[in-house]
């Protein structure tokens, strides 16, 4: 069973076991190319034997000699008490009722005692000595008690090829001397006795009713398996298609036998050009092919996807022919579509939802957790760059007094059209805009100097003073106005993107203070 799971053939020989011994035949069955498990069918040397005495010719005697190496080793506990070993020789043994059962049932050449009498004078034979010594088939004659005898051994191999037993055939031949000098009967008789002998072969491998049942088994799996099953011969020509595929493909049984399966429901499509059909490379590699997704069509024309396995059949080392696995995938690419396209609505949900979290539901700029994400990325880009990076800070003057006289509705307006000009003000792709908290916007402009970001800022001033925006609450002016603190460094790797935070919220602090409506920007040493 090992070697036939293993080389993946078929395996019949003699095999020796821990009570009973016999001959096995074993057949492996494979599925998707793969070793599922085997068939096997065992004749004990009993019920040979059995068989054997059919055809006991009068005066004819067997008897089955096992090689000790062989089976010993094997047996199960306290079994060894039931064996002798053979008079013929120490290297070969017999079960210790094996005599009874030749005086019971066998012939009546022998009773036990004198069986045994006429191995021991055997035993000093060199035609048997070298004969045992080859484990090969030979024969011998001999006088014994004034009476001729032919003794035939038949050499039995295990499932590896080797020797491991013999059948030995005692013959009595009153005829013998009276023949031994007339050449062509000798022939004869030596024909009779390769008769005997490959009768007994025959009889020994004789497994046609168990092999029609095993066939009748895989038959009966092949047709309830659930997939589509078709074989081929080695020039792709149907040769056996099971229920299943014949139901798929629309085909009856007859209509598809002996018709080339790859024009009868293959498909000609882009991927059968690349990959090449499967029947044809399966026979050309010697090898199993598999295809997660194919085409087949049915007799109505219609296409239906498949996943099959197809797996080349091999007799003698040769290739002759395939067998084809496949079922429809059409559910399961239908579940797949429908899995792709609900995963598709996931992400762009996801980018939704995404885009509500780093967006001000007023003003559709950035909001604060996004500003805090990109002035660290841009902070460390500038000290790995060198690069310097400027902040605008800026606050709508007295925005308070502006929601308090005008309402907050009005309020909601102001801080949109405030934010568009600050957009409408920063031309670069690169330029970041949040709304950094209440009234309060922040601009970031990587690359830009102090120079640069003041006169954005001015920009920004002119472009919200052009909105006229009425703002009677304000003191210092009848339109909306904003303060801007301006700061522009360059970043040290050891340094904190917070300094330039409290650098230009200083510089806005700082506007305030001098009167708002204004842009004040850093002097520090820092500042480029």
């Amino acid at each position: 069973m090992v070697i036939a799971n293993k080389e993946r053939r078929e395996v019949h020989g003699y095999e020796s076991g821990l009570i009973a011994h016999g001959f096995r035949h074993v057949y492996p069955l494979t599925y998707k190319g793969m070793a599922v498990g085997t068939v096997e069918i065992s004749s004990s040397f009993h019920h040979v034997c059995k068989e054997l005495t059919k055809h006991v010719a009068d005066g004819s005697q067997y008897q089955f000699l096992m090689l000790k190496s062989d089976f010993w080793n094997k047996l199960s506990h306290g079994l060894k008490d039931f064996y002798r070993p053979s008079a013929l020789s120490d290297l070969y043994m017999y079960e210790n009722n094996q005599i009874e059962k030749y005086r019971k049932t066998e012939g009546t050449l022998f009773v036990a005692d004198q069986m045994d009498a006429f191995q021991k004078y055997l035993n000093k034979n060199p035609e048997l000595i070298n004969g045992i010594k080859a484990g090969q088939n030979f024969t011998l004659s001999t006088r014994w008690k004034g009476k001729s005898y032919s003794v035939m051994f038949y050499s039995v191999k295990n499932v590896e090829g080797r020797h491991a037993a013999y059948i030995v055939n005692t013959l009595h031949e009153p005829y013998l001397e009276a023949l031994k000098n007339n050449r062509l009967i000798q022939f004869f008789i030596s024909v009779v006795f390769a008769t005997l002998l490959t009768l007994l072969q025959m009889m020994l491998w004789r497994s046609k009713d168990r092999q029609k049942r095993t066939s009748d088994f895989l038959h009966t799996l092949t047709e309830h398996m659930g997939e589509g099953l078709y074989a081929t011969d080695s020039h792709g020509a149907i040769t056996y298609i099971n229920q299943e595929a014949s139901k798929m493909l629309g085909y009856s049984i007859k209509e598809a036998l002996h018709k080339n399966a790859h024009d009868l429901f293959h498909i000609e499509d882009s991927d059968h050009q690349d990959k090449g059909c499967t029947i044809l490379s399966t026979i050309l590699k010697d090898q199993t092919c598999v295809q997660k997704v194919s085409e087949f069509k049915t007799r109505d024309g219609a296409e239906i996807p498949v996943e099959l396995t197809c797996t080349p059949i091999r007799k003698k080392d040769l290739v002759t022919g395939t067998i084809t696995l496949f079922h429809n995938i059409s559910e399961r690419r239908k579940q797949e579509q429908e899995l792709e396209e609900a995963q598709l609505r996931l992400k762009k949900a996801n980018r939704h939802l995404a885009k509500l979290a780093h967006i001000d539901g007023l003003t559709s700029v950035a909001n604060r957790r996004l500003f805090d994400q990109t002035v660290s990325k841009l902070w460390k880009s500038a000290a790995r760059n060198k690069n310097t990076l400027s902040l605008l800070m800026i606050d709508i003057d007295y925005f308070k007094a502006y929601n308090d006289y005008y309402g907050h509705q009005r309020g909601d307006d102001c801080l949109c059209q405030v934010a568009k000009a600050i957009q409408d003000s920063c031309f670069r792709p690169e330029d970041f805009i949040a709304r950094y908290g209440g009234e309060e916007f922040a601009v970031l402009l990587p690359e830009t100097d102090a120079y640069s970001a003041c006169q954005i800022a001015e920009r920004i001033i002119s472009n919200i003073r052009r909105q006229d925006l009425p703002h009677k609450a304000s003191p210092i002016n009848k339109l909306i106005t904003v303060s801007i603190g301006v700061c522009s460094l360059r970043p040290k790797a050891d340094e904190n993107y917070q300094k330039l935070i409290d650098c230009a919220d200083s510089r806005l602090y700082l506007a305030k203070q001098q009167g708002r409506n204004q842009v004040c920007y850093s002097s520090i040493k820092t500042i480029v």
